[in-house]
């Protein structure tokens, strides 16, 4: 029986090589069942990697992670701790396109430990001292790279030293593992009172166990313990690990759900300080410092996020918006031709429109109107980009441009709203009241925005009265009444009759003083008429200006007198 057990035990050494398949085959069936017990009574043991130490000379840092590598090879025995090869490493990087003795960022070395199948891994930075090295050392668990445990520093004359110095502190640290897996366990078996046991007596094996406190404040957590007793553990982990990401985020939402805002938004840029190469992350605090209203504090966070992270979409998509509320919008147009150029789908209608609104707030009209263009192009079916487009066309002064543009959102759809007012406008701004008024009457009969044509059709009266004043033309103070005549009868309006009033009194005691020499009979009922009509319509423009109605009736009725004698005198029928 000794014999068998020790060739099951050769076989297993051996790995199943070929030696051991033709020990198989010797051997026969019989062999295998003993071969299956030994596999299940011996367990698996942890595998163990070291990446490439960060340095100030690349070789230096792919040399001390060697030293520490063989040196934890020779003090733990493959059956305790199993340190994986540094081939299986760098053969693993160089397949995925790192060069072997590059540092790698967080997420990597996270990826790299899933595909070595690392239970646990140290990462760290070396420099050279006075004297020799200095060693700052962390340990990882495999399964979730923000479960860490900070190692003290070592140091020693030669790379050797350093590396004896910390195989000796890690077996300390590692005296928390076992009871820290029987913690997480346990937590995902929702045992929580088991694994916070299993947690403190971790803690007891080493007493600055950060592991094993984060695994503690999950527990707790999951218990729905008491905020304060978690926000206790939290700050005992940050009192042995200043940058732990799990005891800064519950310290974050302690403080937010407190209203302490000032503490909550310094959590918050402590945790991407730790951590910029996390686009999550950044995102999270960003979105939440915009909501705290902090753009300044945003801002650098963003930026250095995206330096860490180029060409993240979802970090881009987030400086948009962030560069859009801090009015950044030099800042703001960079990202967003950027992110289009990576994610087309990312140019919906919001794009266009902040898009827009940021090269007319950096001066750039015409890359304003582009986006506006490029607007209408990708949304056929919305006109609303069509009418913007115009707008932009007027503001340049390229009214004919700005009628077209307005033209085709008609013809892709008669019931644009909006759209005859801006016609209306562009022929004004022509100089053609006859067209402008038209589309004014259309846009009425279309019922699009009835009052603001309305009132429209008033300012464009007002525009012919003035001529009238200036040109002394009754034809152009007569074409005045008509129009708010129209006004007034969509929309009854006391500027409207104030309007009606000043232009026919004006047409009253013009008529009246040319009958006076010619002693025409037609100019002086046009007078009559005139001033009957301003004793109408002015009472019921009091509203718009009481002193100038009065000015008006006060006119009336002491120039209307004299239009009556002066018909009587000429004995008009």
């Amino acid at each position: 029986m000794a014999s068998e057990e020790r060739i099951v035990k050769a076989l297993l050494s051996a790995e199943r090589t070929s030696r051991a398949a033709c020990a198989l085959a010797v051997l026969g069936v019989a062999v295998l069942p003993l071969v299956a017990r030994a596999q299940r009574r011996a367990p698996q043991p942890p595998r163990f990697m070291i990446t490439p130490f960060r340095a100030p000379e690349k070789a230096l840092g792919c040399l001390a992670a060697d030293a520490v590598r063989e040196r934890l090879a020779d003090d733990n025995p493959q059956r305790i701790l199993f340190i994986i090869p540094k081939d299986d490493i760098n053969r693993t990087l160089e397949a995925s396109g790192f060069p072997p003795c590059d540092p790698l960022p967080a997420t990597e070395a996270k990826s790299l430990a899933s595909v070595v199948r690392a239970d646990e891994y140290l990462d760290g930075v070396v420099t050279k001292t006075p004297t020799g090295f200095k060693l700052e050392a962390r340990l990882f668990l495999g399964r979730d790279n923000s479960y860490s445990q900070p190692m003290p520093a070592v140091e020693g004359a030669r790379l050797g030293d350093v590396a004896a110095r910390l195989s000796r502190q890690l077996d300390d640290v590692r005296k928390q593992i076992e009871d820290e897996k029987s913690c997480y366990t346990n937590t995902r078996l929702r045992n929580e009172k088991e694994a916070i046991k299993n947690a403190r007596d971790a803690i007891r094996q080493y007493p600055r166990a950060t592991l094993a406190r984060v695994c503690l404040l999950q527990a707790m957590d999951q218990s729905k313990a008491n905020k304060d007793s978690m926000f206790a553990v939290a700050q005992e982990i940050l009192i042995l690990d200043s940058i732990s990401r799990p005891a800064l985020t519950l310290t974050s939402s302690y403080y937010k759900e407190r209203g302490d805002s000032t503490r909550y938004v310094e959590t918050l840029t402590r945790l991407f300080a730790n951590d910029p190469t996390n686009p999550r992350l950044a995102d999270r605090v960003v979105t939440d410092l915009v909501l705290y209203k902090r753009m300044p504090t945003a801002i650098p966070i963003i930026k250095r996020a995206l330096a860490e992270n180029p060409g993240e979409t979802q970090l881009l998509a987030t400086a948009f918006k962030l560069y859009y509320a801090a009015s950044e919008y030099k800042e703001m147009i960079g990202v967003g031709e950027e992110i289009v150029r990576i994610d087309t789908a990312f140019a919906d209608s919001s794009y266009f429109f902040r898009m827009a609104f940021a090269y007319a707030a950096d001066s750039q009209p015409a890359r304003q109107a582009e986006m506006f263009a490029r607007g209408a192009q990708k949304f056929p079916a919305s006109t609303s980009w069509l009418l913007l487009l115009a707008q932009v066309q007027r503001a340049q002064g390229q009214n004919q441009q700005a009628m077209e543009t307005l033209k085709k959102a008609l013809v892709a759809d008669p019931k644009t709203k909006g759209v005859y007012l801006q016609l209306a406008r562009s022929y004004q701004e022509q100089k053609q009241p006859d067209s402008a008024l038209m589309m004014v009457r259309h846009g009425i009969e279309a019922k699009d925005s009835v009052p603001l044509l309305s009132q429209y059709a008033l300012s464009i009266a007002n525009a012919r009265y003035r001529e009238g004043n200036a040109s002394k033309n009754r034809d152009d103070w007569s074409a005045s009444i008509k129009i708010a005549q129209y006004a007034d009868s969509v929309t009854p309006d006391p500027r409207a009759k104030l309007l009606i009033g000043a232009s026919a009194l004006s047409i009253a005691i013009s008529a009246l003083q040319e009958a006076s020499t010619a002693r025409s009979c037609d100019l002086a009922r046009l007078s009559v008429d005139n001033f009957t009509l301003v004793n109408v319509v002015v009472p019921g423009a009091g509203a718009a200006n009481r002193e100038q109605a009065g000015q008006l009736m006060q006119n009336a009725m002491q120039y209307g007198p004299m239009a009556d004698n002066l018909v009587k005198q000429l004995k008009c029928k």
